[in-house]
């Protein structure tokens, strides 16, 4: 993942946070349960980015690991969001 693919993923995910804040009523269970997702995701993309400005190749590639399982299983598995978004200390 280039750094123009990685800040273009980091505003779109922003930008899907934002349009699900903006509804103006509650968020239903389906919909927390997103935005809380890309949250997660917005969270490690920025771990990665923090990581290749500092030259941390290892953090780097470990925030790319857990972003890589939660894309692609962690949406149908939340104890493994969970899991990462403990490990990785991610706020939601």
């Amino acid at each position: 993942m280039t750094d123009e693919e990685l800040q273009r993923t980091i505003q779109g995910l922003s930008g899907d946070i934002d349009q699900l804040s903006r509804a103006g009523k509650p968020l239903s269970k389906d919909e927390e349960k997103r935005r809380r997702m890309l949250a997660l995701k917005k969270g490690i993309l920025e771990k990665v980015k923090e990581a290749r400005q500092k030259g941390d190749m290892g953090q780097e590639f470990t925030n790319l690991a857990a972003y890589g399982a939660l894309t692609s299983v962690g949406e149908k598995h939340p104890f493994l969001a969970n899991l990462i978004r403990s490990k990785f200390r991610i706020p939601i």
